[in-house]
């Protein structure tokens, strides 16, 4: 879990945007969830640098919770070659910063 703060979209002195970085070797499930508070205009932005790996946006507009869950598979590994998948959570609301908290979690199917 990540608890962070972001700036409002138009502030020349703070971020606005924070980018999270993975890479995975072997199919997983991929699961990122997204509280905030303060924002009326909130994103998180899930790819591959490929054209061929999944891409999901996920927008809040009143405060609501953002989840992205995805499954991972050989071919998207092979396609990002040694690559990173990137997550962006953006604060797009001019007028209110945000309070973040996020929960990374993703699962190989390895018992613990």
């Amino acid at each position: 879990t990540y608890d962070f703060s972001l700036a409002e979209s138009n502030n020349t002195k703070g971020l606005s945007r924070r980018t999270f970085y993975f890479k995975f070797s072997r199919p997983t499930t991929f699961t990122a969830s997204l509280e905030h508070k303060g924002s009326n205009s909130m994103m998180m932005l899930y790819m591959g640098d490929s054209n061929y790996t999944s891409k999901i946006r996920k927008d809040a507009k009143q405060g609501e919770q953002l989840k992205i869950k995805i499954d991972i598979n050989d071919m998207e590994i092979d396609m990002m070659e040694d690559r990173y998948w990137k997550l962006d959570v953006t604060n797009f609301d001019s007028e209110n910063p945000s309070n973040c908290s996020l929960d990374i979690r993703y699962d190989n199917g390895n018992e613990r």
